[in-house]
């Protein structure tokens, strides 16, 4: 109750992305297994729906980062997402300014 933020330890493997047009995609097997561990936290624990996960820390630590994860996954669209890439949100759904840590 008292925790301002959650960290999910969850890490998609670069075996999980595919190379889309120059850039690398999440493969239905890392969206799976994101939306795996989102249902685990949202079922598991009554943190999640509190702030619709919008307090939840995901790292996507591959060189695309987060790209076109929230559309993938709207599930934890909310969260905050660790990336190495900062392409804004009107480029592939990536990076949100003041939101997302790069």
């Amino acid at each position: 109750e008292e925790a301002d933020f959650f960290f999910v330890p969850i890490w998609v493997s670069s075996a999980m992305w595919q190379m889309n047009w120059g850039f690398r995609d999440l493969l239905p097997t890392g969206v799976r297994t994101v939306a795996e561990a989102a249902s685990y936290v949202r079922q598991t624990w009554p943190y999640f729906d509190r702030h619709g996960g919008a307090d939840h820390i995901w790292v996507f630590g591959h060189d695309q980062g987060a790209w076109r994860v929230r559309a993938k996954l709207p599930q934890i669209a909310a969260g905050i997402f660790v990336s190495p890439f900062g392409a804004n949100e009107s480029q592939r759904g990536g990076h949100r300014s003041r939101h997302d840590i790069v």
